[in-house]
């Protein structure tokens, strides 16, 4: 095992400790979700993919609904930004958070609510969507 390795391990450890730190403190409920026991992903390939960020469409293996996606971030401001999102995950004009995925790959990966209506930039340049 390698010291990046050790020092991943660490900022993923602490992060899921923040994680569920601010859901027993908040009125909110997140959830701590295992990979391929709580859910799993829906298709092999990703449906958005940039250097420090894939989404995956993903399944609740429980339950049917709601439509969920795995985002994965990676990088070197992986950790800030998940922070960021599970902050910021129940305001009622963000897509929601449902929780962090433990996972065997040192990564961090966020279930989050699909977006079926597709990106909103897309969607405002396009002029099919207009805010309220």
């Amino acid at each position: 095992m390698t010291i990046d390795l050790l020092r991943l391990n660490h900022i993923v450890k602490q992060i899921i400790d923040e994680f569920k730190s601010s859901s027993s403190s908040s009125s909110q409920k997140h959830f701590l979700f295992k990979l391929y026991v709580d859910i799993r992903k829906a298709e092999r390939r990703a449906i958005f993919q940039v250097p420090s960020k894939t989404i995956y469409r993903a399944e609740l293996i429980s339950k049917l609904d709601p439509a969920v996606v795995i985002l994965k971030t990676e990088g070197a401001k992986a950790n800030c930004e998940t922070s960021y999102y599970v902050q910021f995950g129940y305001h009622l004009h963000i897509v929601h958070i449902y929780g962090i995925v433990e996972n065997d790959f040192n990564s961090l990966m966020l279930v989050q609510e699909y977006a079926t209506e597709g990106d909103l930039e897309e969607l405002l340049r396009e002029n099919e969507f207009r805010p309220s």
